[in-house]
């Protein structure tokens, strides 16, 4: 999934990367972070953060970017009893919640922003997420928010199994397999 990230600013080499990560039950955007580049360590620590508040998952789904794929990022969920299921290359659709997420993402944050710096980008991007996560109902979720639809499950006793991790990239690329325009 490929989102382009507005920015006024020419400060960035490389066109920066959002990595996020998101409930498959609850649907809750549990982290979301704008950066030039990831890697395993960066990985790592976003995940320690959420594992810290909420207990590790059973599963981590993500697609095969290096940073996902690291040997010492795999060492690290081996220690946290997190097992790994990570999407075939080039299949996106094994991964769809993570690409309806980024689809909603890039809709009603990204397109309509143009962003004056990376802290900027950060700044609105987290207030879309807490939008996202309490104030936006999901039909999946027979019309509750996911922090209502969470805390509903939590009383129960019920905790997330599956997390989604993905990277997307906001570096302009063509649209392979588009038919090509016709020019009349």
């Amino acid at each position: 999934m490929d989102i382009r990230l507005h920015l006024r600013s020419n400060t960035w080499r490389h066109a920066p990367e959002i990595l996020t990560l998101t409930d498959e039950f609850t649907r809750q955007s549990l982290a979301i972070r704008v950066a030039e580049a990831f890697t395993s360590t960066d990985v790592k620590a976003v995940l320690g953060e959420v594992i810290k508040d909420r207990g590790a998952p059973t599963f981590l789904c993500s697609d095969n970017g290096s940073e996902f794929i690291a040997r010492d990022l795999g060492i690290w969920l081996a220690v946290q009893e997190v097992s790994t299921r990570n999407t075939l290359p080039g299949k996106p659709w094994q991964n769809g919640f993570a690409e309806s997420f980024h689809s909603r993402l890039r809709e009603e944050c990204l397109s309509p922003e143009v962003f004056s710096s990376a802290q900027h980008a950060s700044v609105l991007i987290e207030g879309w997420q807490a939008f996202y996560n309490a104030h936006r109902p999901h039909s999946s979720l027979a019309y509750q928010t996911p922090d209502e639809f969470a805390a509903t499950w939590l009383t129960l006793g019920f905790t997330s199994c599956t997390l989604y991790l993905s990277r997307v990239s906001t570096r302009s690329r063509p649209n392979i397999g588009a038919s090509p325009r016709r020019v009349d």
